[in-house]
């Protein structure tokens, strides 16, 4: 062989080395990048975002309703005493734990009346001396005074309290029983001065008054 041709065959050889190395380098690029790919598409989609919940709190609404210091009349008071004579005198108390008016509460002793006003603190009393009212006298042989919430005596859904002592003079007696604020055939025995409630409610016969 010439030295020539030796050359030749040495160069195609060199060739095919290089050619060789050149495509083994690309595919180690090639799986580099394929590897490299695979990995971020894996990290990817591997990733968990997590959204906080929006949470909204709505207070309560609180509606506050303010009372009224004034009871109802009907529930409140009650007559306490009653003084006999020219200088006799009716007593009402507030029987209740707030304050409360009397204003439109009427005392009447058949066929005489007297409407009432002011105000009165728990457990305070007032008296109504009847030389200045038109209740009339109160005689100790017998008579009776309700306590009513308007001017309409013979209502029974007027009438909140009642007092009836000695023999006769009950007027209106009927009206109370039928509102329940007296029994029936019950009357205070009136022996002294003055007739005291002895309840701390409004008392609704004889046993709940004592002799003064």
């Amino acid at each position: 062989m010439s030295r020539r041709s030796t050359s030749l065959i040495i160069l195609l050889v060199a060739f095919a080395l290089v050619a060789a190395a050149c495509s083994s380098d690309s595919e180690a690029e090639t799986t580099t990048t394929q590897a490299t790919t695979t990995s971020e598409v894996t990290t990817t989609t591997g990733a968990t975002t997590t959204t906080p919940e929006a949470t909204t709190t709505t207070p309560e609404a609180t509606t506050t309703t303010s009372e009224d210091p004034v009871s109802p009349p009907s529930a409140t008071f009650a007559i306490s005493e009653v003084g006999f004579g020219t200088a006799g005198y009716v007593e009402i108390t507030n029987i209740s734990d707030a304050t409360a008016s009397l204003d439109g509460l009427w005392l009447c002793q058949q066929p005489s009346y007297h409407q009432l006003s002011g105000t009165l603190e728990p457990g305070e009393s007032v008296r109504f001396d009847a030389a200045d009212s038109r209740y009339g006298t109160l005689n100790a042989d017998g008579g009776a005074m309700g306590l009513y919430t308007s001017g309409d005596f013979g209502s029974s859904d007027a009438i909140i309290g009642y007092v009836a002592w000695g023999p006769s003079g009950h007027g209106r007696l009927g009206v109370a029983i039928t509102a329940g604020v007296w029994t029936e055939d019950s009357s205070v025995d009136a022996t002294g001065a003055s007739l005291i409630s002895t309840s701390e409610l409004a008392p609704i016969s004889a046993e709940g008054w004592a002799t003064g």
